[in-house]
């Protein structure tokens, strides 16, 4: 009887044993994957503040023109644009039409 009761405490003593590298891996897991989801957080961030960077530069580069009455640029509004920019600039500042992306 005491044979069998030395022998179960050390069959638990290898389960504990057992179980304790096991709750170190998965603590040693959770670290690697805790420090990968804040190099992806610090990543997220710099990706957010580039792309509002790139918003805000494109934003910049819009023309508005304010004032004119509504309709008053007809069926082709990149046209008129082109051609109202000729008539207040002058052939110097535009020899040719200006080259517009869309109005």
């Amino acid at each position: 009887a005491v044979d069998q009761l030395s022998q179960r405490m050390d069959a638990q003593d290898v389960k504990v044993k057992e179980l304790g590298e096991a709750v170190e891996e998965q603590a040693d897991a959770q670290t690697v994957a805790a420090l990968e989801v804040d190099g992806l957080k610090e990543r997220q961030r710099r990706l957010l503040d580039r792309v509002e960077e790139l918003a805000n530069r494109a934003c910049r580069k819009n023309l508005r023109i304010i004032g004119l009455p509504e309709g008053v640029e007809g069926a082709d509004a990149t046209a008129f644009v082109a051609d109202l920019l000729m008539q207040l600039m002058g052939t110097e500042a535009f020899p040719r039409p200006p080259e517009l992306e869309g109005a």
